[in-house]
């Protein structure tokens, strides 16, 4: 498998934030960098299969969040 890293910035609600995905052959590392953290990142590791199951859930929460906009007036 490929070595890959993606970043994803923050919106204009936390501008400055990012966060780092880095795939490996049995891992999957995501680093969340704040401007307020400084060298001390927050990451976590996770194993292919818990981070399919990561990926399912934030796709609910993206689809639920989308219905929200949707259909509840603010």
């Amino acid at each position: 498998m490929a070595n890959v890293v993606m970043l994803f910035m923050g919106d204009m609600e936390s501008p400055g934030h990012s966060i780092k995905c880095q795939a490996t052959d049995s891992n999957v590392y995501i680093d969340i960098d704040t401007p307020t953290n400084g060298d001390i990142g927050s990451f976590i590791s996770l194993d292919i299969p818990t981070a399919i199951k990561f990926t399912r859930e934030l796709k609910k929460q993206i689809a639920y969040s989308k219905y929200i906009s949707e259909h509840i007036p603010e």
